[in-house]
């Protein structure tokens, strides 16, 4: 028989074997089950009464075609993996809501009141005020902010606060005004798609137009030094860092917001950036703060 018949009948010949193969008690492969679907959170966890809150769903079991619900409303998804499904946020009445990811196969899953819709609003600007130089610490209290929120004086956008103060949250966004002349201006916070305005919320001025009488306290940079010092009619009359000392007499002139000691044992200067900060720089015995010093009235 030619070579190309015998090898007709091989093939034909394990093509014949393979079902008696498997009828004598060989299994055929199994594949692992999908893994039960499930929400495990939701990121950001809140966000305003306003929607268009970008947000991702943490779960498991995530497959192509799956709708989501904010309560009994479906919404737009988009099933980036089998563990996470991106999602809009659409407008909503303040309050807590569930969230639910359904399969094609009628299969579903709910994380009770796992997103938050809160009312987006500014309540104060804190100070309303500073140096036209910019950079003071200003602290928008609101709610309804986000890590999406954008701060703006007349159009300019403000850097947030960063190593300092307190970190930006869903209440409080801590900013640096960018410089501008002198002048009253607009605050302008906007998140995701809504926006809150106020007008004419702060003002640039100078220095010496602020009220800086009063005790300020604060820290020096280097070991977070405790540090007190107290203006009175516009002079500094006293210093304190640590367990450190120092009452002027004749008092020091404080001239158009800026003050400086130079003495045997104290070389001190500052500077007032708006009605509740200052800093500067200062030499003593006893208090290390070589890169300076923060403080607020």
């Amino acid at each position: 028989m030619p070579k190309r018949s015998l090898a007709r009948v091989a093939v034909l010949g394990l093509l014949v074997m393979a079902p008696l193969h498997v009828a004598c008690g060989a299994q055929s492969p199994t594949h692992p089950s999908s893994p039960a679907l499930s929400i495990a959170a939701i990121a950001p966890q809140r966000g305003s009464t306003g929607g268009s809150t970008s947000a991702k769903i943490i779960g498991n079991g995530f497959v192509s075609g799956m709708s989501v619900r904010i309560n009994d409303a479906v919404i737009p998804a988009t099933v980036l993996n089998a563990q996470v499904i991106q999602v809009m946020m659409p407008a909503h009445a303040a309050g807590p809501v569930d969230i639910t990811v359904a399969a094609p196969g009628g299969t579903s899953a709910t994380l009770p009141q796992g997103y938050l819709y809160e009312i987006f609003a500014i309540t104060s600007i804190t100070p309303a005020a500073g140096i036209p130089d910019g950079y003071n610490v200003v602290s928008i209290n609101g709610t309804g902010f986000s890590n999406q929120s954008k701060v703006f004086f007349d159009g300019i956008e403000a850097e947030f606060v960063s190593g300092y103060g307190s970190p930006l949250t869903n209440t409080l966004l801590p900013v640096w005004p960018p410089p501008h002349v002198a002048g009253t201006v607009d605050v302008v916070v906007i998140n995701s798609g809504d926006q809150v305005r106020l007008s004419k919320a702060y003002t640039y001025a100078s220095s010496d137009t602020f009220d800086f009488n009063g005790s300020w306290t604060g820290f020096a940079w280097e070991r977070n030094t405790p540090i007190r010092f107290t203006v009175e009619n516009s002079t500094l009359t006293s210093m304190t860092c640590g367990s450190a000392t120092r009452t002027f007499s004749p008092a020091v002139p404080v001239i158009k917001g800026e003050f400086s000691v130079a003495g045997p044992d104290i070389k001190m200067t500052g500077r007032i950036w708006s009605p509740i900060e200052a800093n500067g720089l200062l030499e003593m015995p006893g208090c290390l703060s070589e890169f300076g010093w923060t403080a607020n009235k």
